[in-house]
This record gives structure tokens, C-alpha cells and sequence, in this order.
């Protein structure tokens, strides 16, 4: 663990100035992604002299071209998953390895069959360069340079069209086509040689968990900057990066799949705009009867356009925003490609081409090299880049067939069209994606690409940085209504369970452990801040009357508001930070225990309090003044502390009500000690003994994607259900159906011979067996965990109140004779946990079978409590402790808690029932 946080390879290569390593960097890697575009482009060229000699046909000419293609197709293909499985430095080898000899053995090519062989071998070579050039080079560079030096870089691949067809206009009317070849076979082995001693990068090294490496290689570059530039600016920041097994699977998943479609566009467009244009130069003003000497001099004139496009963007790369540069690119080529088949003379001919091909060259170097790659985090990096090249290596595959078939029938304008057309589709996706790469670190732009079965930033991390960026204005107003109800809710809850023995034997207690000034609902304000938040917790859960998330099977609200409520109390914050940070928790909470979808109850664990700490961190590193890294590590703390034994259920133990307390306890503890420097696990939850690890075993967690999804965009605090009756949610749809049954048939005990109640399998350990105990509680709890009894009460009396957990109640034989009369069995036709359904049979003394299902449970998300329900629910159990005038005051002031200081909700809250 020590080492992961002390590679830190991200922030430490962000702070470094420029210096002769970056140069040397640069060097390396231009030459080799100089030689790719040098070979790409001597196609033109040598297909035109191909066809003058006769050697090739032009039908032979565009399997040429396609050949190439698909080789590069298959290259990029490779590069992404080489580079990312293997290393960037075993990817880079390989290719121009391959490139050179096959340039080598095509000097010898004894027909056009056997150069289209050779071609396909070179093309997996080219195809492979550029990805791992575009995505290595700027996982170097600080992030103010990076979009000047990738350009730079450009700058330098772009000028392959230059010299290739200077070079071009020299050597192939002299010598021949095949020397063409041969300058490009041996200057690749020649790199080959000179980027053997070049580094590995430590971004990836880091990545993939080879640590050691990384701080080695990091430790060599900073002793090279160090005698260069003098001593290094401190590291601004720790990131927490883990070692990830990252599935190709996950680059189409949610997180990336926006991001592959926009890449994906851009690298088609520009493929199209260079291989449906560019690479023809010379094929067009030949087919339009220009010779093949006056052909190559205007290209070669065009060509500057080539080296020019990259110095426009090396002027706005890292002045203008990265979008807004790809969109202006585009629309210049747009333009000048409408006015260039117009062309006419020595001069406007190659001046509007060479304007054409500058704006085509700005929109390479800015979206092949910068943008594309920037997009996807480390570890999916080439792949991402490698996928979209793939797909431009494709189109550009079909290219020449489009590109014949257009200018045979439609002229030069034909094919400029279906580039526009293209490079429209690109500006649509960039435009749509709004994501802005200038000037931010790589880590950052990919903060938010975590994605299920492989992270570069921990869950941690990423619900750190959630918590610490969410602001009042970014929660949408019916969340924020919709939390102050919960809050108002448990509240309630809370102050009907003031003085209830647990209660008092709670709060003696925590006061002989100590004293302090944090507000206990209905208790004042005499004890510290961790037994204020245990005994908050434990009031507002213990009737078991709190609020529920169906998917996760968790009371959020019940460590949540707690913690936050101490917290912000301490803190001096306002209401509106206290609401922001309640929320943030819950959003948390009620996420990681989806991923459970039920199994942390089936291995006895309840999420309540186990996954409630985690959330309740949040908050409490929010509002408590922790960094977004402090945060982080302390999710790492916390799971040292969390806990929820289901155990209770065997006897009614009092134990289950201090979960949600004990959750709001720990992470405030955590969240301290975080603060003062005390460092946990990066992977609390995905970690080999992390919290799915431990609390799911083998059950592998199908939902993972749940623990991310559409945080800060979708909320899960509107998928909340208040409970509309005082017992375990599993049993409200079989007591309302039992109510119903009672109102509509007029049933008596007497009339009922037997019942059977339908429920879903997963809760029949929790509130049907063990069969005795359930029809004989002994306490209130066991009386909410019993289908037995509440059904029982329900057809007797046609309610189920708190004064159905009284002793009194718990004792009528008149229920209990009843109870022993209910069964159970597996509803067939449950969506759990989607929905806690219910249904219930009566079988009548005379004979009848009445039955009423309620298929979707009342208070769920999609049949939830009004406000108006909530206020009466509220009302109801607040008169149980206060007066009407009273819990009035509490209303308003939980209500408006936005518009105060959190002290002053405290204040109101802590008066003593």
C-alpha cells in the first residue's frame, strides 16, 4: 500500500517543468510516428508511378490502398491491446520492427500481387505507430504544454507528407518507386535501435500495479529534470491508483461508451478527409490530364498545408479549447473544400489546396494526437485510442472504392462532399460529449471513467471527489425537497421513540462515557459528538418506522442525517452545507448497497450499519473540512469499523437499533483521524478484503455498475420509500393486503380458518422463520419481523399502529389465536427486491377463498408517500413525545434547515421532549 501512494506517477509528472528529458521524449517517439506518415504518404507517389509505368492498374491502385488499410486496422487493433496488456515500450518495438523489415523485403516486389502482400505486413506496422505515439507521448508532458507538444509532435509526423513528397518528386521519376521503400525500411530500424533505452511510462506502470518499476523510472526522470532545471516544485496531490484488471468489455460500457463514439467519429473524419483527399492528390490532377512531373510540383506545393495545419495548432492547442478548435478545423475544411474544385491556374490551384490541407492537418494534430488519446484514463488509454483508430483505419479502407466511385461520376466535388459529410457527424459528437481536455491533467479528465471490472481511481477516490464537488445548485430542487421530507420523517420517528426503555438505557450510557455539547434529538445537548450521532442514529431507527431503499434494502437516512447533523453542528456550517452533505450520503449509501442487491442480508449482515458508515464518511469528511484524498482514505478507515449483525433476529435483541448510530460513530471517526493525516486502504470496497470481498464472499457483485451509475446526474434519493407502517418493510404489502381483505369481506376472527401469505423467498428467513417465535413474539422487534402477527393484527383490527408493538397488544390472545392460523409461501410472481410484494389468502370457515395481492408495496419509489402522507406520518409520531406547537416548530425548522445555520436545527431538535 505504501508504495502505491508513494509512485503518485500522475501528480508527479504534471509538476515537472520542461525540460531536455521532454525534448529527448519527444524525439524518440516523432521519429518513429514520422516514419509512419513518410511510408503512408509515399502511396500516393508511387501509385501514380505505378500506373504510368504500367506495373499496377487503378483497380490494383485501390487494393493497395485498402491492403494498407486493413493492415493498419489490424495495427491499431494490436497497438491498443499490446500497449495497454504488455507495456507502451513493447508495443512501440514491435510495430516499427515489423514496418521496417516488410519496407525491406517490398524493395524486391517481383509483381503488384506480391507488393499488396508485403503492404498489409507494413500497414499492421504503421497502423500500430501513431496510436502508441498519440497516447504515450502525452501521458509525459505537464499538462499546460500537452496540447503544444503533442502538436509539436504532429508538427513533425505532418511533414511525412512534406518530405514524402519532396523526396517523392525526386527519387521516383530517378531512381524508381522501390527506393521509396528502402529510405523508409532502414530509417525504421535505425529508430528501432535508438528507442530501445527509451522509458517506460510510469502512468501505466503505476496502473497495472508494477510499482516498483514505476518509482524507479519516476526517480531516474526526476534526477534528470533535477540536473537540468534545479530542484522540483512539491507534489500538489496524492492520488490513490490501484492496480486494475481492466476487460476490453468495460470500454463499451456506460462510463466510456460516450466517449468511444465521439473518439471513434473524429478519427474517421480525419482518416476520410486524408485518404479520401489527400493521399489522391496526384491520381486527380493526373486523371484530369495534368502530367505526373506538373502533378507531384503541385502537390508538393499543397503539401507545405501539411507542416502549416500543425502549426496552427500548436498556436491554439493549449489557448483554445480543445472542442472548439476540433469544431473550427472542421468547418474550415468545409469551406475551402466547396471553393477548391473552382480552382483554376498555376496559382489558385495549389493556394486553395494548400489551404485545404492546412485546415485537414489542424484537425489531425489536434484530434489524433491530443484529443483522442486524452479521452480514456490509463489503463484503457491505447485501446480506446487503438478502437477508434480501428474504425478510422476501416473507413479509410473503403475510401478509395468510395472515392473512384464518386470522382468517376460526380467530379472532385463528389468526393469533397462525402468528406463534409463526415467531418458534420464529428462536430455533432465532440459538440455532444462537451468534455474539455485543455489544460487539465490526464487523471483528471478521466476522473469520472471509472467502469465496472477494471478502475484506474478506486471507488473511494471517485465517491470522494463526488462528495467534495457537489454544491446546493447542482442538486435539482425536487431532491432537495424530497430529502428535507426524509429528514422531517425520521425525525418523527425519532422523537416517538424518546423515552422508550432502549432509549433511556442507550443515552445513560453513552453519558457515563462522556459529555460534550452536540444535540441528541429530544435529549438535549450533553454529550460528545460521537455518542450524539450513536444516539440520534438509534432513536430515529429504533421503531424500525425510517426510511428505506428497496434495491439496496438499507434505512440510509438513519446514519446519514446523524452524522451529518453532528458534524455540520461542529463544524459551524450552514443548513445548506448540513443538506448537501446528507445527501451526498445517501446518494453513496443507498449505491454500494444495490451492488448487494440483497446478499449482505443473506450472509447475515446488516446494511444499515455496514454500508451506512460509508456514506456517513462521506458526510463527515465533507462537512468536518477534509480533502477529497482525505475522503478517500478515510472510506479506507471506516471499513475497519463497520459492521450490522442480523443476530438480532433470533431473540428481538435490542442490538439491530444501534446500527445506524454506530455507523454515524464510526465515521466521524474515520473521517477525524483521516484528517489528521491516519491512512487507510485506496480500495475499501473493491480491494481483495475490501467490502465486497468480505461481506458478499463468492457471491461476485452482478450489480457493480450500480456503485457509479449516473451519480451526480440521476438521484437515488428519489427512489427512497417512506414507510407508511411501523414494522419491517418486507411485511407492508401482506398487512395492507390483510386491511383490505378486512374492509372489503367485513371479516371477523371467527369467520377465518386459515391464512397464507405469499412472500417473496429472500425475506422468509428474516420475517417468517423460525414459524413458533414469529406467532408468539416477545417483544415489539419481534413483532415487526413477524408476518404472523402483523397480518394477524392487521385482519383483526384493520391498522397496524406503534400501539401494536405495546405489550399489551403483543400479549391478546385474540391475535395470538390468529397468528397461529397464518402460513406461508413463496410468491411466484415477486419482483423482489424491486418491490417487497404481498399476497394474501383467506380460507373461511363456510368455505370461501378470498385473496388481495399488493404487487408493488406501498411507499415504494414508483407508489410513494405525498408530502402530504409524510406531514401526517410526521404529525402522528411527533405527538406521541411533544406538543402540536412544538413539533410544529421542529417542521419548519427541518423544512427550511437550507435558509440557517445547522446550529440552529440542532438547537430545535435537542430540546428535551
Amino acid at each position: 500500500m505504501a508504495s502505491t501512494i508513494a509512485v503518485n506517477a500522475g501528480a508527479r509528472l504534471d509538476r515537472l517543468p520542461i525540460s531536455r528529458f521532454h525534448w529527448r521524449i519527444l524525439g524518440l517517439i516523432s521519429a518513429g510516428a514520422f516514419l509512419d506518415a513518410f511510408d503512408v504518404y509515399l502511396a500516393g507517389g508511387v501509385i501514380a508511378a505505378l500506373k504510368a509505368e504500367g506495373f499496377s492498374t487503378l483497380a490494383q491502385a485501390a487494393v493497395f490502398m485498402s491492403m494498407t488499410f486493413l493492415g493498419m486496422m489490424i495495427g491499431a487493433g494490436m497497438a491498443g491491446y499490446v500497449g495497454d496488456r504488455f507495456g507502451r515500450r513493447a508495443s512501440y518495438q514491435f510495430n516499427l520492427a515489423l514496418f521496417g523489415l516488410a519496407s525491406i523485403v517490398a524493395i524486391f516486389s517481383p509483381n503488384m500481387p506480391f507488393l499488396i502482400v508485403c503492404r498489409f505486413i507494413m500497414g499492421i506496422g504503421l497502423g500500430a505507430e501513431l496510436v502508441v505515439a498519440a497516447g504515450t507521448l502525452g501521458e509525459f508532458i505537464p499538462p499546460a504544454y500537452r496540447g503544444r507538444w503533442v502538436s509539436i509532435m504532429g508538427m513533425v509526423v505532418n511533414s511525412g507528407l512534406l518530405v514524402a513528397t519532396a523526396v517523392g518528386y525526386i527519387v521516383i521519376p530517378t531512381l524508381g518507386w522501390r527506393y521509396m521503400f528502402a529510405i523508409g525500411g532502414i530509417l525504421a530500424l535505425i529508430v528501432w535501435v535508438m528507442r530501445k533505452k527509451m522509458p517506460e511510462s510510469p502512468r501505466w506502470l503505476e496502473s497495472v500495479g508494477r510499482n516498483d518499476e514505476a518509482e524507479a523510472t519516476l526517480r531516474e526522470i526526476e534526477a534528470e529534470v533535477v540536473a537540468h532545471k534545479g530542484p522540483l516544485a512539491e507534489v500538489p496531490e496524492v492520488r490513490a491508483v490501484q492496480q486494475v484488471h481492466a476487460p476490453l468489455s468495460a470500454l463499451f460500457g456506460s462510463k466510456l461508451r460516450r466517449r468511444l463514439i465521439a473518439a471513434t467519429l473524429a478519427a474517421i473524419a480525419v482518416n476520410v478527409s486524408v485518404y479520401g483527399f489527400v493521399a489522391w492528390l496526384p491520381t486527380f490532377l493526373v486523371s484530369h490530364g495534368t502530367g505526373i512531373v506538373t502533378s507531384l510540383w503541385y502537390t508538393t506545393l499543397m503539401s507545405f498545408g501539411s507542416v502549416f495545419g500543425a502549426v496552427v495548432a500548436i498556436g491554439i492547442a493549449d489557448r483554445i479549447s480543445r472542442r472548439a478548435s476540433l469544431i473550427a478545423a472542421a468547418v474550415a475544411i468545409m469551406i475551402f473544400g466547396f471553393l477548391y474544385p473552382t480552382a483554376q491556374g498555376d496559382l489558385m490551384v495549389p493556394l486553395t489546396g494548400f489551404l485545404l490541407v492546412s485546415s485537414i492537418y489542424t484537425l489531425v494534430t489536434l484530434a489524433l494526437f491530443a484529443y483522442i488519446p486524452e479521452l480514456f484514463p490509463t489503463a484503457y488509454r491505447l485501446r480506446g485510442t487503438g478502437f477508434a483508430g480501428m474504425c478510422g483505419r476501416a473507413a479509410s479502407m473503403l475510401t478509395p472504392y468510395a472515392t473512384v466511385a464518386l470522382f468517376e461520376r460526380f467530379g472532385l466535388h463528389g468526393v469533397l462532399g462525402m468528406v463534409g459529410v463526415v467531418l458534420a457527424c464529428m462536430i455533432a459528437a465532440v459538440g455532444l460529449l462537451n468534455i474539455e481536455t485543455t489544460g487539465q491533467s490526464l487523471d483528471d479528465v478521466s476522473d469520472d471513467s471509472l467502469v465496472t471490472g477494471g478502475r484506474q481511481v478506486t471507488l473511494s477516490q471517485t465517491y470522494a471527489d463526488f462528495a467534495t464537488r457537489l454544491t446546493i445548485d447542482a442538486i435539482p430542487d425536487p431532491v432537495k425537497e424530497r430529502a428535507r421530507y426524509l429528514i422531517l420523517d425520521s425525525v418523527g420517528t425519532g422523537l416517538a421513540a424518546v423515552g422508550a426503555p432502549w432509549a433511556e438505557a442507550s443515552f445513560a450510557a453513552a453519558g457515563d462515557l462522556g459529555s460534550g455539547s452536540a444535540p441528541v434529538l429530544g435529549y438535549g445537548r450533553t454529550l460528545a459528538m460521537r455518542d450524539a450521532a450513536l444516539m440520534n442514529g438509534l432513536v430515529m431507527h429504533g421503531l424500525d418506522y425510517d426510511d428505506t431503499h428497496a434495491r439496496g434494502i438499507i434505512h440510509a437516512t438513519v446514519s446519514a442525517f446523524p452524522t451529518a447533523l453532528v458534524a455540520a453542528d461542529k463544524a459551524g456550517a450552514l443548513g445548506a452545507d448540513l443538506l448537501v452533505a446528507y445527501i451526498a450520503a445517501m446518494e453513496v449509501s443507498t449505491r454500494v448497497a444495490a451492488v448487494g442487491a440483497g446478499g449482505f442480508h443473506g450472509f447475515g449482515f446488516h446494511p444499515t450499519g455496514l454500508i451506512g458508515a460509508f456514506g456517513s464518511t462521506l458526510a463527515a469528511g465533507r462537512l468536518l473540512g477534509l480533502d477529497a484524498q482525505q475522503i478517500a482514505m478515510a472510506q479506507g478507515i471506516v471499513l475497519s469499523m463497520a459492521g450490522g449483525s442480523l443476530e438480532f433476529l433470533a431473540d428481538g435483541a435490542w442490538t439491530k437499533r444501534l446500527h445506524p448510530g454506530w455507523a454515524a460513530s464510526s465515521a466521524l471517526t474515520a473521517a477525524t483521524l483521516a484528517k489528521r493525516g491516519f491512512v487507510g486502504p485506496p480500495a475499501a470496497y473493491e480491494g481483495r478484503f475490501g467490502l465486497f470481498a468480505l461481506y458478499l464472499r463468492d457471491a461476485a457483485p452482478a450489480l457493480l455498475d450500480q456503485a457509479t451509475a449516473g451519480i451526480g446526474e440521476t438521484w437515488e434519493i428519489e427512489a427512497v420509500s417512506v414507510k407508511p407502517l411501523p414494522a419491517c418493510h418486507m411485511t407492508h404489502a401482506a398487512i395492507d393486503a390483510a386491511i383490505a381483505l378486512r374492509s372489503q369481506h367485513g371479516l371477523t376472527a371467527a369467520d377465518i380458518a386459515q391464512v397464507t401469505v405469499l412472500v417473496p423467498e429472500a425475506v422468509i428467513p428474516i420475517v417468517c422463520e423460525p414459524v413458533a417465535p414469529k406467532r408468539t413474539p416477545r417483544t415489539g422487534y419481534d413483532a415487526q419481523f413477524s408476518i404472523p402477527y402483523t397480518v394477524a393484527t392487521a385482519l383483526l383490527t384493520g391498522k397496524f399502529t406503534l400501539d401494536a408493538l405495546d405489550p399489551a397488544a403483543l400479549n391478546d390472545p385474540d391475535v395470538l389465536d390468529l397468528a397461529a392460523r397464518v402460513t406461508y409461501a413463496i410468491d411466484p410472481d415477486s419482483d423482489y427486491p424491486k418491490h417487497f410484494t404481498g399476497e394474501v389468502i383467506v380460507e373461511t370457515r363456510d368455505g370461501r377463498r378470498l385473496a388481495h395481492r399488493e404487487a408493488i408495496n406501498r411507499g415504494a419509489s414508483d407508489r410513494p408517500l405525498s408530502n402530504a402522507d409524510i406531514d401526517a406520518k410526521y404529525s402522528e409520531n411527533a405527538d406521541r413525545t411533544v406538543d402540536s406547537t412544538r413539533a410544529a416548530h421542529i417542521r419548519a425548522a427541518v423544512l427550511d434547515m437550507d435558509r440557517h445555520p445547522a446550529s440552529a436545527l440542532g438547537d430545535i431538535l435537542a430540546q428535551r421532549a
